[in-house]
């Protein structure tokens, strides 16, 4: 079962960044890992947009910390939440890693020029 990770809400229409840390002292991202995470609204709804370190929408910044970055016109599709997960891909075979994170979208009064 992934570990549901909650993250501060996304401004819809603006760039976001987090952080998340997994607990513990394990190397859980060492150098060199490859990252993809496909971002949705439900688990069931069309791709948005795919995140991965080649592409810098996962940013690995510690062995137990990674950065999510979605663009902002991914971030402007969204209503009402975004889910992601990890999947390691530098192995042979893709490693799911049980990281879900569903970070909720606020609307904004000032809108993205």
């Amino acid at each position: 079962m992934s570990d549901m990770i909650f993250a501060p809400p996304i401004a819809q229409g603006f760039p976001y960044a987090v952080q998340f840390e997994a607990a513990g002292n394990d190397v859980v991202f060492p150098d060199g890992i490859g990252l993809r995470a496909q971002v949705r609204e439900r688990f069931t709804s069309s791709l948005i947009t795919e995140l991965t370190t080649e592409n810098g929408g996962l940013v690995v910044i510690n062995p137990q910390t990674v950065e999510v970055r979605i663009p902002a016109s991914a971030t402007s599709q969204a209503s009402s939440f975004l889910m992601l997960d990890l999947v390691r891909t530098d192995q042979q075979d893709e490693q799911y890693l049980y990281f879900l994170l569903k970070i909720p979208v606020s609307q904004t009064v000032t809108k993205p020029e």
